[in-house]
């Protein structure tokens, strides 16, 4: 099995805990399952692992529902990677930096919550994970010699990495100046800031691509975007700083494109 996550599931670990909880999606939190940064559990050594994507929300009705369901359960399947109508467990797992344990975004529907690692560092932001969930639901496309460039946050794009192998570049970065801070912004406005990130991004040497980032939602309006390749980590985070950006895509060759924020959020409304 290919996995292209760099955090995984255990199943031998956490099929027991999977099995055992029904509840209602956000109200009764997931469990905290057996993760794995690894090609094998660090726990048993098995190496019977599984995307967090592949699993979901599964309503239960017994014979006499009326209408809502009885409960829910979390199903694990590796058909199911697409986005379900009512959302996912697990839909963005990571690895603290300090504690080194894991924590993970729910979502249903609209709503999510976040499972801390419990971390004493740890800070909820029920405003983070809004704008997060809406990052993750958001496909980066561009075109590349006539070829459609389609990036999704924590997967490798391997049409981009192809590129990125033959033509020698290590990093890339999905840049825009529209709607800063999360916020929509005039048309005037948008166009301005976005003429002066594309001079800036000219006049160092990388290679540039124009794009949009489209929430999958279409609640949210296509933002006019640059794949830039080439740019540095730190030039990126700056332009994102500069242009009022909440967050940033990046990548390096044969790696996940990553959401990288830039300041904290200090707008809900794009969710």
């Amino acid at each position: 099995m290919s996995l292209t996550n760099e955090i995984n599931v255990c199943l031998d670990c956490s099929t027991s805990l999977l099995r055992d909880w029904k509840g209602w999606p956000l109200r009764d939190p997931a469990p905290m399952i057996r993760f794995s940064d690894s090609k094998t559990c660090k726990v048993c050594g098995g190496n019977n692992l599984l995307s967090p994507k592949h699993f979901r929300w599964k309503n239960f009705h017994s014979e006499f529902s009326t209408g809502l369901p009885d409960y829910f359960t979390i199903e694990s399947n590796i058909m199911v990677s697409s986005q379900p109508a009512w959302g996912k467990p697990y839909r963005h797992v990571k690895k603290c930096a300090h504690c080194k344990k894991y924590s993970f975004l729910s979502s249903h529907f609209k709503e999510v919550s976040r499972t801390s690692c419990g971390c004493e560092r740890f800070r909820p932001n029920p405003k983070k994970d809004v704008l997060e969930l809406a990052f993750l639901e958001t496909v980066y496309e561009s075109k590349i010699d006539d070829s459609k460039i389609q990036i999704s946050l924590d997967e490798v794009c391997e049409p981009l990495n192809e590129y990125l192998t033959q033509h020698r570049f290590e990093t890339f970065a999905f840049l825009t100046a529209f709607n800063p801070h999360s916020t929509q912004t005039t048309n005037e406005e948008n166009r301005t800031d976005q003429g002066k990130l594309l001079k800036i991004l000219r006049s160092i040497d990388c290679k540039i691509f124009e794009g949009e980032g489209k929430a999958l939602s279409g609640e949210w309006p296509p933002e006019p975007s640059f794949l830039v390749l080439g740019i540095s980590f730190n030039l990126a985070s700056a332009l994102g700083r500069e242009f009022r950006q909440t967050a940033i895509v990046f990548g390096h060759k044969d790696g996940e494109a990553d959401l990288i924020w830039t300041r904290p959020p200090v707008s809900s409304e794009r969710a």
